[in-house]
């Protein structure tokens, strides 16, 4: 279903954020969300696209060229 977060606490105490597809409407919203969580974290932050580098570049050329996705 898109628009979901799923938040996860592992053991260790990290928080894991997976999410699927977000509508256009949600999605800069959803990028802020992840911004702060990460800040609000106080750790680093590591993002990986499940599609692979290939994946996260074409969503970044995406995001640089006003494509929704």
């Amino acid at each position: 279903m898109p628009d979901e977060i799923e938040i996860e606490v592992l053991p260790d105490g990290t928080i894991k954020a997976t999410t699927g597809r977000i509508s256009q409407q949600n999605h800069m919203n959803a990028e802020a969300f992840m911004r702060h969580l990460a800040t609000a974290g106080g750790g680093k932050q590591e993002r990986r696209h499940r599609h692979g580098v290939i994946g996260a570049a074409i969503h970044a050329i995406q995001h640089a060229t006003g494509k929704s996705h």
